[in-house]
């Protein structure tokens, strides 16, 4: 059988009630309770949402590792994404690129109730290599120049070698040779490509004149006098005429001349005469 709990009959009202007031107090004591003199409080919340926070590279050859640092939290990856897991809020980050791609970079992410996705370009590492150039032609104390990617640089030939260098990045880049007085230079303008190695450009310089020559085309005083090895024309004239010498003798005159060029006054006339007679009587 079953307690009877009801008076005369009916059960009490009054003893239900008790019952309930004293299940809350029990329930209020539990969750403020005395300690050490102060108060410790029980918080009741929901679980927070977290989004999805991901870095996305591009620019790495395949398999090289790159890292991410956000909320004290590092990952590292050799694929191409890279995601952590944030509720709403503001968070710095720090990329960490491979060797050869530039320094750490750090910024700052806003998660706002929703996944984020960050791109993350590498840029390649930039490789420079010497362009030289390398004369052959000109004579020891000779002073040429090259105007290449639009910076001018001179040198002078010492009887040995000679040569001009740059270092550029690949590309294509044009280049100008300065006027040497007396050569012509070949090729004297063009265009260097770089890519992924040296290059050397050959620049051979051709005499405009003769050696011994002035370079307008003319014969040098100073080399005639000195005998400097031009070939000089000469115009070598003979002429004999013969006279009647006294009562009965002939007489015979030869004339030699020669003429060369003379750099002050045209053509200079020479004339070596000689002369002979023969005595009375014949020879």
């Amino acid at each position: 059988m079953k307690p009877d709990h009801s008076v005369g009959g009916k059960r009490s009202l009054g003893t239900l009630g008790l019952f309930v007031l004293g299940l809350t107090l029990v329930v209020a004591l539990s969750l403020v309770m005395p300690v050490r003199g102060g108060t410790a409080g029980v918080s009741l919340r929901t679980a927070t949402q977290e989004y999805t926070v991901t870095f996305e590279e591009s620019g790495l050859p395949s398999g090289t590792s790159w890292s991410v640092t956000m909320s004290g939290t590092t990952q590292s990856s050799v694929g191409s994404s890279i995601a952590f897991s944030e509720p709403s809020g503001t968070y710095e980050y720090t990329v960490g690129p491979p060797a050869g791609f530039g320094s750490p970079f750090v910024s700052n992410v806003t998660v706002t109730d929703a996944s984020v996705t960050l791109p993350v370009e590498f840029a390649p590492p930039i490789s420079y290599y010497p362009v030289s150039f390398m004369e052959t032609g000109l004579t020891p104390g000779a002073v040429w120049s090259v105007t290449f990617a639009g910076a001018e640089r001179t040198a002078i030939y010492n009887g040995t070698s000679s040569s001009i260098t740059y270092v550029e990045s690949n590309g294509t880049y044009g280049f100008t040779i300065g006027l040497v007085s007396g050569y012509s230079a070949s090729p004297s303008t063009g265009e260097v490509i770089v890519n992924g190695a040296s290059a050397t450009e050959t620049i051979a310089f051709t005499p405009t004149t003769p050696h011994g020559q002035a370079p307008n085309g003319s014969v040098s005083a100073g080399n005639l006098a000195r005998g400097g090895g031009a070939t000089v024309p000469v115009t070598i004239e003979l002429t004999i005429s013969a006279a009647v010498c006294g009562a009965a003798g002939v007489g015979l005159g030869l004339f030699l001349a020669f003429r060369r060029p003379n750099p002050r006054r045209g053509l200079t006339s020479v004339a070596a005469p000689s002369q002979e007679h023969d005595p009375p009587g014949g020879p």
